[in-house]
């Protein structure tokens, strides 16, 4: 069977929290001719381990991006996201998730290449972040030739990622007086980094098999656990983990966005027949994280 081994990988996002871990876990597979694109302000820290092994390709800088036309790759993995935590326009977020990409595609040779692209299972009616994500796909699949391989991600979490949870053990932890939620009754499937990304390897290499023989150009994936949890149920379960009765959680103090889902889960029927499980349940994933957190903090404290 072929390997992922010698295959070409373009990434954008590769600095991220999802994408830098996959860059690491690529390397694992003795992946070496890994590409990432980059901007002058990128943060490299999330790939501080494996900097001298990737080849940074930086987009703003016109030569290094014409050397793309030269390279023959087999993946590009589109993992860059924006998602308007910091308040970013309609016009900076459609930028990074849309546009940017379209671009990227346009310098590349689309002949046997496979767009691994990180999708969001949220509606495109949500807000920005989601209609961006879903206007890519549209654009893609009318515009260009490639296979796509679409990922339609459920909430993924882990220590440093910026996320709801993060938030919420952050908070916690600082012992804040209150804390304003919405209900919490909606039922939502979170996966621990760790699984998404062997979920993530593991598509890559049944990939393998269809990269010669294609017969679909589209092909979605669920990544998730297949299991739901309540928002409300989580946030106890961490507040008690933690043993901070200090904070008092408001539930109902913030109210839904208009057109939320209230039950998000994934359809892992394709991964299981591939072999994939989760092995993370949501309760074993939060034990894990705090366990990283508890030992940055001592090492922190130390310093």
């Amino acid at each position: 069977m072929d390997s992922l081994a010698g295959k070409n990988f373009l990434i954008s996002g590769g600095t991220g929290f999802l994408g830098s871990h996959l860059v690491r876990r690529l390397f694992d597979l003795n992946c070496q001719n890994i590409f990432i694109l980059v901007r002058q302000k990128s943060s490299l820290e999330r790939i501080s381990g494996v900097i001298n092994k990737v080849k940074l390709i930086n987009f703003e800088n016109d030569s290094e991006i014409k050397q793309l036309k030269k390279i023959k790759f087999d993946y590009f993995i589109h993992a860059s996201t924006c998602y308007g935590r910091r308040n970013e326009s309609k016009e900076e977020i459609h930028q990074v998730n849309v546009n940017w990409p379209l671009e990227i595609l346009s310098y590349i040779d689309h002949s046997k290449l496979i767009l691994l692209n990180f999708g969001t299972s949220l509606p495109p009616d949500l807000n920005e972040y989601s209609a961006s994500k879903h206007l890519f796909l549209v654009k893609v699949r009318n515009n260009y030739q490639c296979q796509i391989i679409n990922l339609i991600l459920e909430q993924f979490y882990g220590p440093g990622d910026g996320t709801f949870l993060s938030f919420v053990i952050n908070q916690l932890s600082s012992k804040v007086q209150y804390l304003n939620l919405t209900a919490g009754i909606q039922q939502r499937d979170f996966i621990y980094y760790k699984d998404a990304v062997r979920a993530i390897i593991k598509i890559l290499e049944w990939s393998l098999g269809s990269y010669n023989n294609r017969t679909e150009r589209y092909y979605d994936f669920s990544i998730g656990t297949g299991q739901t949890s309540t928002i409300r149920a989580i946030i106890e379960m961490i507040q008690k983990k933690l043993a901070v009765s200090e904070t008092k959680l408001i539930w109902g103090a913030v109210p839904y966005r208009a057109n939320e889902p209230m039950i998000s889960v994934a359809d892992i029927t394709k991964l299981k027949k591939m072999g994939w499980m989760p092995l993370y349940s949501i309760e074993e994933g939060i034990d894990d994280m705090m366990k990283y957190l508890e030992n940055e903090k001592e090492i922190t404290d130390k310093i």
